[in-house]
């Protein structure tokens, strides 16, 4: 797979460099440094360490999963009442 930067949003950008630059930079500096909000930094790079299996943390499919789950939940008690 090569390098597709170009042409992504700066955050997921940023999310795709913070893995590979040594030394670690501080997450708010380097949000600063490419113009997006370190907190929305840190949750992208949290969700991508928790889809590459290095976090414990809940996957993007899985969200996408409870969204379905609650959208159909929503719908049936709209058209049941």
């Amino acid at each position: 797979m090569g390098s597709r930067l170009y042409g992504l949003c700066p955050r997921e950008r940023a999310v795709r460099m913070y893995p590979t630059a040594e030394p670690k930079p501080v997450i708010r500096r380097m949000a600063e440094e490419l113009g997006v909000h370190h907190e929305a930094l840190r949750n992208g790079i949290r969700q991508a360490e928790a889809d590459a299996g290095e976090r414990d943390d809940v996957l993007t499919t899985d969200h996408v999963s409870a969204a379905q789950v609650k959208d159909q939940d929503s719908g049936y008690w709209l058209s049941s009442g």
